[in-house]
């Protein structure tokens, strides 16, 4: 009966050791914990990480199936992380993921990555290198907030939305690159960002919302390439002693003007409507140029965005470049 009791615990052992190892990968100091689920697609999400190592290149691959997802609360709070690559292959991160990495310096993402979420990087208090690739669409409410160390961060066209407090209390952020495509900059989304000196929106349609720059002592220059942009109602929303650049009659202007602000008007761009080339004429030539922007093959520059925008709908899709051809094959008579 006893030995029976042995060979039972020891297979109960030897189980156990095995269902370790499946998610464990031995070195020479601390073992490196990697686990993970596989969605209903079958791809995978990985769900924790735990390791002493300063840098790790998230796999492309587990098991023969594509890593698409950092998970909820992944990489939370490991603390001695200082680097890590996500691969193409990853087009979500999840809520919280490397929230409070607090050695954390740069992180390099994949150019699929479309949703950073809420608090996905917030209280990496040492962050100071990171992507936004094309193709984010969304950044979360709270998603860098508190990291003191970045300095710069790029906003691509496809962001359409950064999130409440998304950038809130980045004290060491000086430069903002805003892209050019339709953009909604929620409550707080830069507040006490006490180095920023210098803001320009170049979208066509912007909504700010609550106290969107709050506290930007910093800032000096406001511009706003929008004639209808919507800024949510308060001295505060725009920091006092910023100079505003923007179009005359525009909701802008109408906000300056309540606050008594300095306005600088801007000249208004002149443009042939579907000349995407600037060649002063529209040949299919300009609708391979929307196509190929909509393939992310190549980026429609500042003065070629707003020719492309042939619907008038704020944004530049196929639609534009379908009419472009249209137009030139007599199908309509005007753009």
């Amino acid at each position: 009966m006893k030995k029976l009791l042995c060979l039972i615990l020891s297979f109960v052992l030897m189980s156990t050791m095995s269902c370790i190892t499946s998610f464990a990968q031995e070195t020479t100091d601390e073992p490196n914990v990697l686990e993970y689920e596989q969605l209903e697609n079958g791809d995978i999400k990985i769900t924790k990480y735990d390791s002493l190592d300063a840098e790790f290149v998230i796999p492309s691959e587990i098991d023969g199936n594509k890593v698409t997802t950092i998970g909820k609360k992944a990489f939370y709070s490991c603390h001695a992380l200082k680097k890590v690559t996500i691969p193409d292959t990853v087009t979500t991160i999840e809520d919280r993921a490397f929230d409070s990495c607090k050695k954390l310096t740069t992180v390099e993402l994949g150019d699929n990555v479309t949703t950073i979420g809420y608090k996905a990087f917030s209280d990496c208090a040492t962050l100071s290198n990171i992507n936004v690739p094309y193709g984010v669409t969304s950044i979360g409410n709270n998603a860098f907030i508190r990291c003191f160390a970045l300095k710069s961060i790029d906003i691509p066209d496809t962001v359409t939305t950064i999130g409440n407090y998304a950038f809130s209390d980045c004290t060491g952020l000086v430069e903002v690159n805003f892209g050019n495509g339709e953009l909604t900059i929620g409550e707080y989304a830069f507040g006490w960002c006490l180095r920023l000196t210098e803001v320009e929106l170049k979208s066509n349609t912007a909504n700010l919302k609550d106290y969107a720059f709050y506290a930007c002592d910093a800032l000096n220059n406001f511009t706003l390439k929008s004639k209808d942009c919507v800024i949510f109602d308060s001295e505060n929303t725009i920091p006092q002693n910023a100079t505003i650049y923007g179009y005359k009659d525009s909701t802008l202007s109408d906000y300056a003007k309540k606050y008594n602000r300095t306005f600088v008007e801007l000249n208004e761009p002149s443009y042939l409507v579907g000349d995407v080339d600037l060649d002063g004429e529209i040949t299919v030539i300009d609708a391979t140029y929307i196509q190929m922007h909509l393939a992310q093959l190549s980026k429609l520059t500042d003065e070629q965005l707003m020719p492309a925008d042939v619907t008038g709908e704020g944004d530049v899709s196929i639609a534009d470049a379908t009419k472009i051809q249209m137009f030139v094959a007599l199908i309509i008579d005007k753009l």
